[in-house]
């Protein structure tokens, strides 16, 4: 009995460490992305119209990327629904190695 919940407590544990290394990676992604879109605001603010036409082409394939990232990181959010414990993890079953030292 006692393995068994281990084992349980074990598969929630690593797949709630999964939700939340996707969660921490969109985070770090997510933070890249702001940064580079604050160097392109103040790149634009004090650069002229010309210097800004040479660079367009990476200008706009760093937006593309951008939005495809987000948009994937969105999709991405829609799985928090699954984020759940098991009902088979019941608070009852939780402190199961005290109720073992008792008996």
């Amino acid at each position: 009995m006692k393995r068994d919940f281990d084992l349980k407590y074990q598969d929630e544990t690593d797949r709630l460490d999964e939700f939340t290394q996707v969660f921490q990676l969109n985070k770090q992604e997510i933070s890249k992305i702001d940064n580079i879109y604050k160097e392109l605001s103040v790149f634009l603010e004090k650069n002229s119209d010309a210097k800004i036409l040479t660079k367009i082409n990476d200008i706009s394939g760093f937006m593309n990327k951008s939005i495809e990232d987000l948009e994937r990181i969105t999709r991405d959010k829609a799985s928090i629904e699954e984020i759940h414990l098991s009902e088979s993890l019941a608070p009852l079953t939780l402190n199961v190695e005290k109720v073992f030292y008792i008996i």
